[in-house]
């Protein structure tokens, strides 16, 4: 008679958990806005302004504490095609949990449009396919052996204003945000956010710029990123930021070394969790 509550109860704890991991909080968040606002426009080192860009990415958290809900491991591998009336970009990425593992196949589009004031304004939206596969003998609740696959769709819809060196956009993330449910219970969501992102491009001589930034908003209660990015044209940048959310220092750092490639790496440490990720991303550009 006892088991029905305190299967509840555990549905509800590993969903409350999983909600903030849905998510993935890349250490090139500055760099790679389009991730979480489809509208936004790359920054150009390793996602090139114009043109298309081929690029794989993956990080590695290693963790002291207890990481069962943890994400230990997550990779991405995506194209990317800028032109002049917008961006299209694909990809598939992978994120392994303890008890399952999901495999997200994404699309995003976008397209802009110059304003009388001489700035423009871009909008754009996402569509993913989440596959999620839980593996039943990880867990108490529901009981069971082997591994079943759940299907979620999702969508994500954001806005982009640029001028002058400012950027300034809004999106929201998830927006269905739908559950993975095993037997009438709901084991993994991805929460709905609302996020802004906001930044500067600051000249300060020899092709060298300064940009202040900031990306946040509402997961699952306020969240944000402030840093700020010194970069070289498209050839170098290295960031600093600190996350609230996690209380975690970021630095990430990356290089054009050609035409064709380049490649950078991030590592941020969460005080929070006694966590620390480790992401690296290449990219060829054609």
């Amino acid at each position: 008679m006892k088991r029905v509550p305190i299967t509840v109860l555990t549905a509800f704890v590993f969903s409350c958990v999983l909600q903030a991991q849905g998510l993935i909080r890349y250490g090139f968040a500055c760099e790679d806005v389009v991730a979480y606002n489809p509208a936004a426009e790359s920054r150009g080192v390793l996602i090139g302004r114009s043109g298309n860009t081929l690029a794989v990415f993956s990080n590695y958290r290693f963790c002291s504490g207890d990481c069962f809900a943890e994400s230990l491991m997550d990779s991405e591998i995506f194209f990317n095609s800028v032109t002049d009336k917008g961006t299209i970009s694909f990809g598939l990425s992978y994120d392994g949990y303890s008890f399952f593992d999901n495999h997200t196949f994404f699309g995003r589009v976008s397209r802009s449009a110059s304003l009388k004031n001489g700035g423009e304004i871009s909008f754009g939206s996402g569509l993913s396919i989440v596959e999620d596969e839980i593996h039943l003998d990880q867990l108490v609740f529901p009981r069971g052996t082997g591994t079943v696959s759940r299907l979620r769709p999702d969508i994500d819809l954001g806005c982009e204003y640029r001028k002058d060196g400012w950027r300034l956009g809004a999106a929201v993330k998830n927006l269905l945000s739908l559950k993975a449910r095993v037997d009438g219970y709901g084991f993994v969501q991805y929460p709905r956010s609302v996020l802004l992102n906001a930044s500067k491009d600051c000249l300060i001589g020899s092709g060298w710029t300064i940009t202040p930034f900031f990306f946040g908003g509402y997961i699952q209660g306020l969240s944000g990123d402030f840093g700020a990015r010194l970069s070289k044209n498209d050839s170098f940048f290295v960031t600093y930021a600190f996350r609230t959310m996690d209380l975690c220092n970021i630095i990430s750092a990356g290089a054009a070394f050609s035409d064709f490639i380049s490649a950078g790496l991030s590592l941020d440490c969460s005080t929070e969790h006694s966590s620390s990720t480790l992401g690296a991303l290449i990219s060829f550009r054609f």
